[in-house]
């Protein structure tokens, strides 16, 4: 029989608006189904939240008053969490973006049908097992998935096409596994540092084409996926916050030299652990590598709040 999860609508409301578009924000908590009425249900039971947003125009095309949308947003966020358990990847906060890059021209509830209901008991079942999902950190690891799908969803209607991309799907993989040893973390932080600088550098071309003076000089200056996202940003935003998400970018494909990907003697790796207040040596990986991911999720906020605006 597969494991339940048992979960329960705490409150819901609209977060200030800071874009053209809108952001719901849905708690809950969750529990495993089998402790309910039992002595630890309270101590186990777990506080969460989502916050699923629309864009302005997905929500011009859909015509919904604003209790409406509420309902269809709400909709949205019980599926999504159901989702997550179905894959073993509850966490305690995560975040989904409907945008015309990723949702239908027309919604696909009827808010009529859908009943807004707190403090109501609801299971959803998941498999059996998912070694993968259910590795420690899992629920930080899906954070960063959702994440990632966010930017790519807002990135997508704003400027069409993909921002992140998935070079290999084992660096997906390796956000979920633990990390007990020199060997194991070389090769989480490889992956971590691919992932981190996967960066489609296609539609960055034309949204940051050279400047002229570039353009007259007679060896431009070859630019990379990083450099062209630098310059993106800090065209578009502010450029503080911009740098901030660039320097976490370049700590990452710095740190991802070491030994045996590289070397440990390899440019900028013993600055990259200084950057992100690790030892080096390294004595505790898997604490070392939970604040990697840590900084991974916070670098990826900021992004997707800059992409926002």
């Amino acid at each position: 029989m597969n494991r339940e999860i048992t979960v329960r609508f705490l409150n819901d409301e609209w977060l200030p608006v800071t874009r053209d578009g809108s952001d719901y924000l849905l708690r809950y908590s969750f529990v495993d189904s089998d402790l309910l009425d039992k002595p630890e249900e309270e101590s186990q039971t777990q506080d969460g939240y989502i916050i699923v947003g629309i864009s302005g125009t997905l929500t011009s095309m859909w015509g919904l008053s604003r209790d409406d949308l509420r309902k269809v947003l709400f909709e949205y966020g019980k599926r999504h969490i159901g989702d997550m358990i179905s894959e073993v990847s509850m966490g305690a906060r995560t975040e989904l973006q409907l945008t015309t890059a990723n949702s239908p021209k027309k919604c696909p509830f009827d808010p009529k049908r859908i009943d807004i209901a707190f403090n109501t008991s609801l299971s959803f079942a998941g498999p059996l097992e998912n070694p993968v999902a259910s590795a420690d950190p899992s629920s930080l690891a899906f954070q960063i998935v959702g994440l990632r799908d966010a930017i790519n969803a807002i990135f997508g209607e704003k400027f069409e096409g993909r921002l992140l991309t998935l070079p290999q799907e084992r660096h997906l993989v390796e956000l979920f596994k633990s990390c007990t040893s020199r060997e194991e973390f070389t090769h989480r932080v490889a992956s971590l540092g691919g992932l981190a600088t996967a960066i489609d550098a296609a539609p960055l071309k034309r949204l940051s084409p050279r400047s002229k003076t570039e353009e007259k000089e007679p060896t431009p200056k070859k630019r990379n996926s990083l450099d062209l996202l630098g310059a993106f940003l800090r065209r578009h935003y502010d450029e503080n916050e911009a740098n901030t998400v660039m320097d976490n970018l370049q700590g990452y494909n710095r740190l991802r030299r070491i030994y045996p990907i590289h070397t440990d003697r390899a440019g900028g790796v013993l600055a990259a652990h200084q950057f992100f207040n690790i030892d080096y040596p390294v004595s505790n990986y898997q604490m070392a590598w939970g604040d990697l991911l840590k900084e991974y999720r916070r670098t990826l906020e900021l992004l997707l709040q800059l992409l926002k605006t």
